[in-house]
């Protein structure tokens, strides 16, 4: 019996042992619970830190922080030369101006501004021409004698013979309602007929579809100063005559996949891409400081945006003279046929369009991998209009 007993003893003592490993209980249960529940609790509390500290100095950056926003439109700092010339005089012979760059971006600009009154309102601090400056704010390749600009290879604006004549009613009458009380046509507007002599585009005039007398005329007075209701209107009835007509498959599928509302939004800057194809241009070189200033306060008032038209800061290189010397050389001129003894010093500068026309058409016939053959217009005036943004030496060291 007394071995019965203590084997029994020995079964319980054993049962016991596996309890409590298993229960998490006892003398070696409770101290891995404790040290589990210990390095939770401080990882908790190490992230709620971290966070504490990340809102902290985002608040900071938000409201305490010095600083502002600049402008991009002008910026108080011109980039400096990395060199500027003096002789053992100490006079100078080549110094740097800081001047800026006129820059236009007609795509974004006149979806919501009216050509005419902008470019009157630059062309006296500038002292240009407001139909020569017109053309330099219009989008490149239209035409300077009648100022009408052919979308290059339409898409979108692309009719057949079967899709002519119904946008032709919505140019004669204005609207694309069938029960319109009063025919409106629309200004501006004309056919051309494409390479293939099988479809046409709409050429259109800037100047007069996105006047203010065209807008007056189709949407009242109220919209005399809202250019960017009559543009919308416009993108909008052509939207729903090419989506009537059928969409490329590319632009459908991209169209798809946006939510309903943005569809018409996109379809319209698509549309307006054809259009107004142009994102950059250089409207004026070397502009002096003060009239930069003139120019950009006439730019607030008109509420351009900066990304619409900008001042950009640059240097122009100035050579002093001698006294018994004439003046600086002028661009492009040879430094040694002028009676300057400082233009050996050279001149740095832009090529005026003319000359950058005659180097384009040297290019295509000496060098022609230098056009760009792959842009859809012409290489010969794409090359030349690079040319005449491009700042660099011109002559001399």
């Amino acid at each position: 019996m007394s071995a019965r007993r203590r084997s029994r003893r020995s079964r319980e003592e054993g049962s016991q042992r596996l309890g409590w490993f298993s229960r998490g209980s006892g003398p070696q249960g409770d101290h891995h619970g404790t040290s589990f529940e210990g390095r939770r609790r401080i990882a908790v509390h190490v992230v709620a830190l971290v966070l504490l500290v990340v809102l902290g100095r985002s608040v900071h950056l938000a409201f305490a922080a010095e600083g502002q926003q600049p402008d991009p439109r002008i910026n108080a700092e011109a980039p400096r030369t990395p060199f500027e010339l003096f002789d053992r005089h100490g006079q100078a012979l080549a110094l740097s101006v800081e001047c800026f760059d006129l820059s236009v971006s007609p795509r974004s600009l006149w979806r919501a501004h009216t050509p005419q009154r902008l470019a009157l309102a630059l062309a006296e601090p500038l002292g240009a021409d407001p139909r020569e400056l017109l053309l330099r704010l219009l989008p490149q390749g239209t035409d300077s004698a009648t100022g009408e600009f052919v979308p290059v290879a339409p898409r979108l604006l692309r009719f057949d013979r079967d899709q002519v004549p119904r946008v032709q009613a919505w140019l004669r009458s204005g609207t694309l309602e069938a029960d319109a009380a009063e025919e409106r046509p629309l200004a501006g507007w004309r056919w051309v007929v494409l390479e293939d002599g099988r479809h046409a585009t709409l050429a259109w005039q800037p100047a007069v579809v996105l006047s203010a007398e065209e807008r007056v005329r189709h949407l009242g007075k109220g919209a005399l100063h809202r250019p960017d209701r009559w543009t919308r209107k416009l993108l909008g009835d052509l939207g729903e005559l090419v989506t009537e007509f059928g969409l490329p498959k590319d632009i459908r599928e991209d169209l798809q996949r946006l939510p309903r509302p943005e569809r018409r939004v996109h379809l319209a800057d698509v549309l307006w891409a054809e259009l107004c194809p142009t994102t950059f241009r250089v409207v004026e070189r070397s502009v002096d400081p003060l009239v930069a200033h003139e120019i950009d306060q006439r730019l607030r008032e008109e509420q351009v945006s900066p990304w619409q038209i900008q001042l950009q800061p640059t240097l122009r290189r100035f050579q002093p003279v001698r006294h018994e010397a004439g003046p600086a050389l002028a661009l492009g001129e040879s430094a040694l046929a002028s009676a300057d003894g400082f233009g050996i010093l050279g001149h740095w500068g832009v090529l005026d369009r003319e000359d950058a026309m005659r180097q384009a058409l040297r290019e295509r016939d000496q060098a022609p991998h230098l056009l760009p053959w792959s842009e859809p217009g012409d290489p010969v005036l794409a090359r030349a209009e690079e040319l005449a943004n491009q700042w660099k030496p011109w002559s001399g060291l």
